[in-house]
């Protein structure tokens, strides 16, 4: 996948992400924000799942693409079932259970229903078909259950923070195979305005009537802070944006952990993170990707040289005129 490619089903990403929070909070019954966080390095390699701690795997298997696979750890799978029995006044559970994991696998199926049929509105080019959903539990001790999905070719992973009203966070791995990828970043570019020929009429005509009525509110807004003597240049100089200092944030890989294994740490802990030793780092602009590099040292500090760009490069040099 090109870094163009990337950038698009990033955006494709975050707006299925948008549109699952509407049917995970209509199950819960409470407000849930899900939102995607990044692309990851795939647990499902040659042979075999790779995790940390016993997790849930819930597999949806859309014709012709292969599976779509969510990876949950067993904690915040438990405390996802337990809202939705404490909104249906049941009985919650200590330890995850059969039959929470078929309640998990009814709204991994809702979910995936739901966003499919949210891409198949934006572009009538987008058919998918979700054939079969299935779960089991992943027992990182035991191989027999580690064994891959049936489908799965050059997977990729996508990460997905889940935050409740109730103030439940959880992080949840969804995997894919590279061909659904290609062909969502392809099909819906970004679910920009010119991917949305397949709207209906009345949708499109409904937006356009929104997007006048804004553009109304704001040539009011407009002239009420303006004199009669001031004109607004719409191409005005960001120069002194050159100046502005911005924090980068370099990362070098993420961990979970059980709490019970964080109050053992102690000086000489040693904690694995998700990332492989040959794979390049990221860097964040204000929780924005931008570059990926590897680890250097300048001096006596550490420091990061660029191996990848990462973004939309129109925009920056967009930007980057306009502070000319």
């Amino acid at each position: 996948m090109s870094p163009d490619d990337k950038y698009e089903f990033k955006e494709i990403a975050q707006a299925a992400a948008v549109e699952a929070s509407k049917s995970i909070s209509e199950f819960l019954g409470q407000a849930v924000e899900l939102n995607f966080s990044r692309l990851i390095d795939s647990s499902m390699t040659s042979d075999k799942i790779i995790i940390k701690n016993d997790s849930l795997l819930v597999t949806a298997s859309i014709k012709d693409y292969g599976p779509l696979s969510l990876i949950i750890s067993n904690i915040h799978a438990l405390n996802l079932s337990n809202l939705f029995k404490e909104n249906n006044g049941e009985k919650t559970e200590t330890e995850l259970k059969e039959e929470d994991q078929q309640t998990l696998a009814k709204l991994c199926n809702e979910v995936v229903n739901s966003v499919i049929t949210f891409f198949m509105n934006s572009n009538k080019a987008a058919v998918l078909e979700v054939v079969e959903t299935s779960s089991k539990s992943l027992k990182a001790e035991d191989p027999a259950s580690l064994e891959l999905p049936a489908g799965v070719v050059d997977s990729m992973g996508m990460g997905f923070k889940i935050k409740t009203s109730s103030g439940l966070e959880a992080s949840i791995q969804i995997e894919t195979n590279t061909k659904l990828i290609d062909f969502l970043a392809k099909t819906l570019v970004g679910l920009r305005p010119e991917a949305r020929e397949g709207l209906s009429t009345e949708e499109t005509s409904a937006e356009s009537d929104a997007v006048e009525s804004e553009t109304t509110v704001a040539t009011k807004d407009q002239a009420r802070t303006t004199t009669d003597d001031e004109t607004i240049n719409p191409s005005r100089n960001l120069k002194f944006m050159r100046h502005v200092n911005t924090e980068l944030v370099l990362e070098l890989g993420r961990s979970e952990m059980p709490m019970k294994d964080i109050l053992t740490l102690t000086r000489g802990s040693a904690i694995e993170l998700d990332r492989p030793c040959d794979r390049p780092v990221d860097l964040y602009v204000h929780n924005q990707l931008i570059a990926r590099g590897e680890v250097v040292a300048i001096d006596d500090n550490f420091g990061i040289k660029i191996v990848e760009l990462v973004g939309n490069l129109d925009v920056s040099q967009g930007l980057e005129a306009l502070m000319l």
